[in-house]
This record gives structure tokens, C-alpha cells and sequence, in this order.
């Protein structure tokens, strides 16, 4: 059986930090992972501005077309994840307790992480960790845009911002594919990997 690739990729887009090295927390992640990476055999991607064009594919025009940077933090996750397979990580996740992803990549057929939505402060699916094989995504990609078709042009949408993202490519969308999917999260991942859970995301959207 096809399981998870032993590789770990991280992205930054410009959102709510122009560059990288803006935001000191994501410097010190990128490096710890790929720290990680070489001691525990995985190949290590990091996926910029510069390298994102052989990712986009079909998708290039609706990609650069997506309303907030932020869409397309999202929606690029999902295209490099459905070509590459592996670990995704957010920037501001860092691996925790130096324990080897081996297990999760010869038992597991997709990974997914947790966010805690602070209205309920419940711990809910997140696409913020993403383990799955190449092309495990496809449906996901076909529901994402299929939602920001249906989203774009409602009137409530040009003020709820980030609303509109959670809700076309972000995290409110990801958890109800998930759901259509019958996947769950993975409840054990703070022996992996903790999420500082910076929530940029939040502060100066665009």
C-alpha cells in the first residue's frame, strides 16, 4: 500500500509579512525542520515566490485571481501537497521531543492537525499539518474553488474578510471537506510537533 513520503514542506507567501525574515519565529522553525529533515532521512522543500509556478498547473489563473494573499497562503498548500505528498507544516509549528514522523508515514494514509477556534475553544480539524500521498487531494482542490465560486460575489463577503477566507480556502472550508472525507485529526500530535499558533493570519490582513 502507497503510504506518506518521507518529505516535510514548508511555504511562505507574502500575507501579513513581506518576507521570511520579518517574522523571527518562522526563521527558527524553518531551520529546526530542516534540521530535522536530514537527521531523520526526509527531503526538506521550502516553497517561495520564487518556486511556486511549477505548482500552480491547471490552477495558475485561478490562483493569481483569488481576492487576499491569504487565499492563496492557503490554496498553494493544497496544490503542493496534491503533487509532492508528505508533511505539511505551517511556519509556526515546530517539531517537539526530537521523535522520528516514521510511524506516521508507514501507518498513517493521511495526517491532519488541530486548530482551537476561539469562539467555542473547542480543538477542531486544521490545515495547518497536512500528511497525505500525492494526489489525496484532488477532491479537496475541486471543493475549495468550487466554494470560492459560490462565495465571491455574495455582498456579506466584502467586509467579512477573513470570514470569507476561513470559509473558501482556509480552515472553516478544510474541516467540512474533511467531515465529507470521514477523516479525523490526529490526536496525538503534541508528541510530534507544537504549534505556537502565532495566528498572523489575524493581524494586518490583506
Amino acid at each position: 500500500m502507497e503510504t506518506i513520503p518521507n518529505k516535510i514542506i514548508q511555504i511562505f507567501l507574502p500575507a501579513t509579512y513581506k518576507k521570511i525574515t520579518d517574522k523571527t519565529l518562522f526563521c527558527v522553525n524553518k531551520i529546526l525542520w530542516q534540521q530535522y529533515a536530514e537527521k531523520y532521512g526526509f527531503q526538506y522543500y521550502y516553497i517561495c515566490q520564487d518556486n511556486i509556478d511549477e505548482y500552480l498547473g491547471d490552477h495558475r489563473e485561478f490562483f493569481y485571481k483569488l481576492r487576499y494573499n491569504w487565499n492563496r497562503v492557503d490554496f498553494i498548500r493544497y496544490l503542493v501537497m496534491n503533487k509532492l505528498g508528505g508533511f505539511y507544516f505551517d511556519l509556526d509549528i515546530a517539531p517537539e521531543f526530537d521523535m522520528d514522523l516514521f510511524d506516521l508515514v508507514y501507518k498513517k494514509q493521511i495526517v491532519l492537525g488541530t486548530w482551537t477556534d476561539p469562539k467555542t475553544d473547542v480543538r477542531e480539524i486544521s490545515n495547518s499539518v497536512i500528511g497525505c500521498r500525492p494526489g489525496q487531494l484532488n477532491s479537496l482542490i475541486k471543493y475549495s474553488i468550487s466554494e470560492y465560486k459560490k462565495n465571491e460575489s455574495k455582498t456579506i463577503y466584502k467586509t467579512w474578510k477573513i470570514r470569507f477566507m476561513l470559509h473558501t480556502t482556509g480552515v472553516r472550508m478544510f474541516k467540512r471537506w474533511a467531515k465529507k472525507q470521514k477523516l479525523h485529526a490526529f490526536v496525538y500530535e503534541k508528541m510530534y510537533w507544537y504549534d505556537h499558533a502565532s495566528k498572523s493570519w489575524l493581524t494586518n490582513f490583506n
